[in-house]
């Protein structure tokens, strides 16, 4: 992964620096797919911070969580406009879209979200059926790792 980003600075004139947002009910797995991302980023000689924010319920109550991934030392690990989110359910997507920076990015769980309609037109929407693609797989409690 990092042979893709090596010249990004060259490519895009600036360094790597992305917020993300993934969010959830809890027992989506929301947290699990943080520490993977932000693990991943720091196998690959990123500056990362990860922050899990759940509610005291175990299964379906609210669950986030923000990974800075970034080529240089993050100051304030606390985003008020991420880059890109990964919504898991509706109540999420209606939280966290109205925050994304303009041309950011959405990546939602169309099993469960039916209207993405209200975006600012610059920001860029990717739909997939995550539980009827862990259904098809074999266990619908995989949909974190479709996404």
């Amino acid at each position: 992964m990092r042979d893709e980003f090596e010249n990004m600075e060259t490519i895009t004139g600036r360094k790597l620096y992305e917020g993300v947002i993934i969010a959830g009910f809890g027992g989506q797995g929301i947290v699990l797919s943080g520490k993977l991302l932000a693990q991943s980023a720091m196998n690959d000689g990123r500056e990362v911070t990860f922050i899990p924010a759940y509610g005291a319920e175990v299964r379906g109550g609210t669950s986030n969580c923000t990974v800075i991934i970034s080529d240089e030392p993050i100051a304030c690990p606390i985003i008020s406009n991420p880059d890109s989110l990964i919504a898991m359910n509706g109540a999420s997507f209606d939280k966290f879209s109205p925050r994304l920076k303009k041309a950011g990015l959405i990546v939602y769980n169309s099993s469960l979200i039916d209207d993405v309609s209200g975006l600012d037109g610059s920001i860029k929407v990717t739909a997939v059926p995550a539980d009827e693609i862990a259904v098809e797989l074999g266990n619908r409690k995989i949909a974190n790792m479709v996404m």
